[in-house]
């Protein structure tokens, strides 16, 4: 979840601090930081809610099926009923209850959101590495670094396990941290 919601804009906050003040700039994170913890908390709940509702009608359809073959039906699990509760974790917590409240299309129109927003995302970070690597090595040609990030990024997003992704995971955490703190530093008198 922290990942989900830092970001590049956190580079951003100690210019907009500055430019709103410190009381509004408080007041604004704290009403943020509670939006995302009511949002966190309803989407838990739906898909709380839809999963026990699933489970109560699976156990419900069990108890009403007949046995067959004579043998005793409680000895014998009935594993036809696959549904959207074996299904889920494959898709992500937005898709579920979209799809479950609104249907498959509406499901689908929000991954297709998040994917967007996503790629949206992945754009400005591959425009100012750009950036970075032309101000550290100057004449290096643009579409050539775009191209080797995307390649990059097509990698790492065929990886199946992303636990094979964690040290550069780190490596982007230790340069927030580094980017945070030459920031303080340079606002700092």
């Amino acid at each position: 979840l922290v990942k989900a919601m830092v970001g590049s804009g956190i580079l951003a906050m100690p210019w907009a601090m500055k430019r709103f003040g410190l009381l509004a700039s408080a007041v604004g994170l704290a009403l943020l930081a509670l939006l995302n913890v009511v949002s966190i908390e309803l989407l838990v709940a739906c898909r709380t809610a839809l999963h026990d509702r699933d489970v109560e009608r699976d156990a419900r359809r069990r108890k009403r099926r007949p046995s067959s073959g004579g043998g005793d039906s409680d000895s014998v699990e009935d594993t036809s009923l696959i549904g959207p509760t074996t299904e889920w974790p494959s898709l992500n917590p937005y898709e579920v209850v979209a799809t479950r409240i609104m249907g498959r299309p509406f499901g689908i129109a929000t991954t297709a959101a998040i994917i967007l927003a996503q790629l949206g995302v992945c754009t400005a970070y591959v425009d100012i590495i750009a950036l970075f690597v032309e101000h550290v090595f100057p004449g290096t040609p643009r579409q050539l670094l775009i191209a080797l990030l995307f390649a990059i990024f097509v990698v790492g997003g065929l990886t199946r396990d992303l636990r094979h992704l964690a040290g550069v995971a780190a490596a982007g955490v230790l340069c927030y941290v580094a980017v945070v703190a030459a920031l303080v530093n340079e606002s700092v008198p």
